[in-house]
């Protein structure tokens, strides 16, 4: 509402300043004494006027608001799978065959949740964006008004011009942006025709009030990540084939290879200086593979390597939640709140004539912006929120698709 309301405010200055409705047709004192009497009219002058279009573009909104049913993140889940019946669980599966399906459900689910998230998210930056043309737009027609009685240079005019230009291409990008998202949505639902008229809610869910901690978090996902485990009991059974001596030797001449080869590079300067290009060489005179100790030695490794790979990417998961949640919370509670303050103090000016409509209109577009990168912040908050979720369901994640800056690009594969 404050955000319609400084917008409204910045119109109204345009639409009943006396110099900006001055034309070549009427004379400028006549215009001055129509645009006061007008703003006379409301015992808080633009004030009123402020509150007056706010309230009634509240209610032609209402009016023109969207019949279709509203879309929740459960139900849009529902619905997909509802779509997958190759996903639903059967009486006669095994528990290995039931935890396969039972990963391919968490993947869907996973894709699902990102694309409602992108999608409501874009739909909501359209209409901040959609303001922040309006502001641009003000200005635009102000500075025309202005260079029509000389008031303004064709520089000053071009100007504001581009930022309205450039204020309309953002919005354009935005809404092309709603539409790519809602449409991988509908995909994912296997919708169309009238079931795929559904409108999105009006905003993202608030942040909690705190964020989860880091205890747990890799065990947890370790837990759930179905390839780290077959992957250890593949890697026990094969252990339990082969003795202990052979066992104790193998580990014996690992840690001499691994001395050796540490060796020819002592320190990091070396390290970066040249790259290691020979394999170590193994003598097998000192302990013989044998095949059931090649077998259980290879199979550890793969334990070990999905063991190891999986619990970093619980933690890089939590470290993108929180940094994310760290953010959003910062834009929320800091930026918005100082560029709102910064406003209202920018409107406290411009009533007592010692700041310019250019000021008001500056200052209500850098509310604009600065609310929706918050929203931004948020989406991506949620974003992460996700990953972090479907980690701990024990999905791989892949995180270095993503661009910088950004959340948009993580992509999620099923524990096979």
């Amino acid at each position: 509402m404050k955000l319609k309301v400084a917008l409204a405010f910045a119109w109204a200055c345009v639409q009943v300043s006396g110099w900006a409705q001055s034309t070549v047709t009427e004379p400028e004192g006549e215009a001055w004494r129509r645009a006061n009497a007008a703003v006379g009219q409301h015992q808080r002058g633009h004030a009123d006027i402020l509150a007056q279009e706010a309230a009634q573009t509240q209610v032609a909104g209402q009016r023109t608001g969207a019949a279709e049913p509203v879309l929740s993140l459960r139900q849009a889940t529902t619905m997909a799978l509802r779509q997958r019946p190759d996903l639903w669980l059967g009486p006669a599966l095994n528990t290995l065959e039931t935890a396969r399906i039972n990963a391919q459900v968490a993947q869907l689910s996973h894709q699902v949740s990102r694309a409602w998230v992108e999608a409501v998210a874009a739909n909501q930056s359209v209409a901040y964006l959609q303001d922040a043309l309006e502001a641009a737009e003000a200005g635009a027609e102000l500075a025309q008004r202005m260079a029509a009685v000389g008031n303004w240079s064709q520089m000053q005019r071009i100007q504001t011009l581009l930022l309205q230009s450039d204020a309309a291409m953002a919005l354009a990008v935005a809404r092309q942006q709603a539409l790519n998202t809602r449409e991988r949505l509908v995909r994912l639902l296997g919708l169309w025709g009238e079931a795929a008229k559904f409108s999105l809610p009006p905003r993202l869910p608030d942040l909690p009030a705190s964020p989860v901690t880091a205890q747990g978090l890799e065990d947890a996902a370790l837990r759930q990540h179905l390839p780290s485990a077959l992957a250890r009991a593949h890697a026990e059974r094969q252990r339990a084939a082969v003795s202990h001596d052979s066992l104790a030797a193998w580990q014996s001449l690992a840690a001499g290879i691994t001395q050796t080869w540490q060796n020819q590079l002592p320190d990091d300067g070396a390290a970066l200086a040249t790259l290691l290009t020979q394999a170590p060489v193994l003598d097998t005179r000192q302990n013989a593979l044998r095949h059931a100790l090649d077998e259980a030695i290879a199979s550890q490794m793969q334990a070990d390597t999905l063991t190891s790979s999986t619990r970093s990417r619980a933690r890089e998961a939590y470290g993108r939640y929180r940094s994310a949640y760290d953010t959003a919370r910062h834009q929320r509670d800091d930026v918005v709140l100082w560029r709102t303050t910064l406003q209202e103090e920018t409107q406290t000016r411009y009533n007592g004539m010692l700041l310019s409509t250019w000021d008001l209109l500056a200052s209500a577009g850098a509310r604009i912006r600065s609310v929706n990168a918050a929203l931004l912040a948020q989406r991506d908050f949620w974003l992460a929120h996700t990953d972090l979720q479907g980690v701990l369901a024990g999905l791989d994640i892949d995180f270095s698709a993503e661009t910088s800056g950004s959340a948009q690009g993580a992509s999620a594969q099923p524990a096979h």
